[in-house]
């Protein structure tokens, strides 16, 4: 009998702390990406009212000279579109998706420009020109968005 009970308050303290940890690591995790969730709402906020974009299908945080909050997107005639909004919100760019190179061509010119290890590409606006920021394991390479030149390493 006292074993039976013993091991119903064992199970239960361990329940108990299982779920506490749980508890824990969801508000960690919640807390830690609020930022970027309220950084998503507040662009596309700005993004539906100055764009005629209906659908949005990633978002992305660009941290160069200034932040960009970098929203892709459809119209409602299927035009695939990026909008860069600054992080105060005044500046916004829209870009289409055809009227510049791809992710994989940028990648390929920061391979040629010496990157090692991509781990990143980025959309975002530098000197007020739209960019692909390739995150890579020797540094930063910007590749500007419409030619496809290498613009420079950080």
């Amino acid at each position: 009998m006292k074993k039976a009970k013993l091991f119903k308050r064992s199970l239960f303290a361990f329940s108990l702390s299982v779920f506490l940890v749980l508890l824990a690591v969801f508000l960690v995790l919640f807390f830690a990406m609020k930022p970027s969730f309220d950084a998503q709402h507040s662009a596309e906020k700005i993004a539906r009212k100055r764009t005629n974009l209906v659908h949005f299908t990633d978002f992305q945080l660009y941290h160069g000279k200034e932040t960009y909050y970098s929203l892709f997107g459809t119209t409602k005639s299927g035009i695939k579109k990026v909008v860069a909004v600054a992080k105060n919100g005044k500046k916004i760019h829209i870009y289409r998706l055809n009227s510049g190179i791809s992710q994989k061509q940028a990648k390929q010119t920061a391979n040629e420009n010496g990157a090692k290890k991509i781990k990143t590409i980025t959309f975002g606006v530098y000197d007020d020109f739209p960019i692909w920021e390739v995150t890579a394991e020797n540094g930063y390479y910007l590749i500007d968005f419409e030619t496809g030149d290498f613009v420079k390493k950080n």
